[in-house]
């Protein structure tokens, strides 16, 4: 069996990312009650069709996968605006920005929830995982690999 690169050289990108979050977003993610985040850093060349949520420890693990409507920039004021559908308080928000002047925001769709976790060592098994510390591109062999491991199909695509 060969080696999964999940990290895709940009000629083996598909079209999914793969964004950490700390295993505080757990249940808002599975809930499905996650439907904007902002983060520092974000795709900006072209708009990926899914986010692979990865949730860090203890869980330590990809949970979900959900349609991204949209990527955009927001400014503290935008984001201020936005707490409650951010799941953030203000002075979070505030915390987060620091000195930054714009934020990227992932605006998605439903939460599509995985049966089970896909832990980081049933990954590694696999290939090179390495949890990003903002986002990935997740290489095509690396969706189809998590893709096959959750029991989803790249078909799936279609009725989203």
């Amino acid at each position: 069996m060969r080696s999964i690169e999940y990290k895709a050289s940009p000629s083996a990108q598909s079209d999914s990312v793969v964004v950490s979050f700390d295993s505080k977003w757990l249940e808002p993610l599975v809930a499905g009650d996650v439907h904007s985040v902002i983060r520092r850093r974000f795709p900006k060349a072209r708009t990926p069709i899914w986010l692979y949520a990865y949730v860090n420890s203890p869980v330590s693990g990809l949970v979900c996968r959900s349609r991204i409507v949209a990527i955009d920039s927001l400014t503290l004021s935008d984001a201020l605006g936005q707490a409650s559908n951010l799941l953030l308080s203000s002075d979070e928000i505030r915390d987060y920005f620091g000195e930054y002047e714009h934020l990227g925001r992932y605006e998605l769709g439903r939460a599509e929830v995985f049966g089970h976790t896909l832990g980081v060592n049933r990954l590694r098994e696999a290939g090179r995982f390495f949890p990003p510390q903002s986002f990935l591109y997740l290489s095509r062999d690396g969706e189809d690999f998590v893709n096959e491991a959750v029991g989803l199909s790249n078909l799936d695509e279609a009725t989203l």
